[in-house]
């Protein structure tokens, strides 16, 4: 097989995987976010607690999903790029696809690490 039928094999496998994809949605209406809000300027501080910690979440989260998401497009670029490239651009690309891959796993890390220690305060929060 030739190289660009190969690369549009890939590309053509990307895009399935993307449209598969298409049905995870995470997200969180304005309403939720203000449903504890009457308007009064004062609120119970448990609440408050409760607002910060979903805004928490979703915030964790949002920055999970989107450095997973910008990964995996990135990882497959540099992947199709690599497969394209002459001998000598071999070098450079690996290059750009270790240190791109240190830096995913450092901000998927941290999210994950982020979200074990607030779920151990909340733990301890309840008791």
């Amino acid at each position: 097989m030739n190289r660009k039928k190969k690369l549009f094999h890939v590309c053509m496998l990307v895009v399935c995987v993307i449209l598969c994809m298409n049905h995870i949605v995470f997200a969180i209406s304005g309403s939720d976010l203000t449903k504890e809000f009457n308007g009064q300027t004062t609120i119970n501080t448990n609440e408050g607690e409760k607002l910060v910690q979903d805004v928490v979440d979703v915030v964790l989260s949002v920055v999970r999903i989107v450095a997973i998401g910008i990964a995996v497009i990135m990882i497959t670029l540099l992947g199709m790029k690599y497969m394209a490239a002459a001998p000598s651009e071999k070098a450079n690309i690996k290059n750009q696809l270790i240190a791109f891959t240190i830096g995913a796993v450092v901000v998927i890390g941290t999210t994950s690490i982020l979200t074990m220690i607030k779920n151990a305060v909340d733990k301890i929060t309840e008791i």
